[in-house]
Order: C-alpha cells, then structure tokens, then sequence
C-alpha cells in the first residue's frame, strides 16, 4: 500500500510517469470511485464521493495492468490497484499528520485559495469531520488489503 511520495514511487517502479499536475490540488478532496468492480473490492461500501485529504503536486500514470480506483475533479489518477497492491495520491491520515503539514515546511503552499487549493482555516474548520468520514475510508483499505497478506 502506498501513498503519496511512496505511491508514486510504486507507479515508477512498475515503468510509469510521475510528472507535474496541471493544478495543485491542496486540502479536502472528494474522490469518486471508478465504475469497475475492483473499485468496488477495495472501497466496499464506502459511500460515493467520500472526501480524502490530498497535497499534490505531481500525478502518475497507470501502471499496464493495473486499474485505476478513484479520481477526483482536478486529478483523474487518484488511486491504482495493481494485482493485491494498492497506490493512493491522496492520503488517509489521522488529524496529527494533517496538523503536521499545515505548520510543516510546505505552508507556503496554502497562502492563496483556488478551486483546488485550500487554505489553513478551510482545511481545519472541517478537519473533525472530515477525519471521522477518512478513517471509515482507511479502514475499508486496509481491511482490503491486510486480507490479501499471508505469513
């Protein structure tokens, strides 16, 4: 399972690109489920959209095979699974590591507010919430996946 620097380390290992996005995409994103059943495998029955808590700047490609599970309105490569593997853009974290961020070194990305770019007061108002909805997310993922794990 990997996300974010560790998933697109993945997707380049596999032979794709990692390359700029068009837009950043910053804050709290709602994320849709591809209309394919291994989309469905993973998410369950998690509901459609859901919100994840992305900081991206670059996108990847999908790996050949592998099957794209969820894109949002700025970024259509969100998440891939490959074979028993997952790779998420976004992230799925607890509101300490959403914290760390928003006083971490990248604050300077939330100065000016776009369509796909929050800054620190619409990033915390909700943040509650929020991760309430994305640990449910988080569950459903690694339920899905630690069931595929063998010792």
């Amino acid at each position: 399972m990997g996300h974010g620097l560790g998933g697109q380390l993945i997707a380049k290992a596999l032979g794709q690109t990692v390359t700029l996005s068009a837009v950043a995409e910053v804050g709290w994103r709602a994320c849709r489920r591809q209309p394919r059943a291994v989309a469905d495998d993973w998410l369950g029955d998690i509901e459609d959209p859901f919100i994840m808590f992305n900081w991206e700047h670059e996108s990847f490609a999908v790996p050949v095979d592998g099957e794209l599970l969820l894109s949002s309105p700025d970024c259509r490569n969100q998440a891939f699974s490959y074979r028993d593997n997952a790779r998420l853009a976004g992230s799925c974290r607890d509101d300490r590591g959403v914290t760390n961020q928003l006083a971490g070194p990248w604050h300077s990305d939330l100065l000016e507010h776009s369509a796909s770019v929050q800054i620190c007061p619409a990033i915390v108002a909700p943040m509650v919430d929020n991760i309430t909805r994305l640990n449910e997310v988080t569950e459903q993922l690694y339920r899905r996946w630690t069931a595929t794990l063998t010792l």
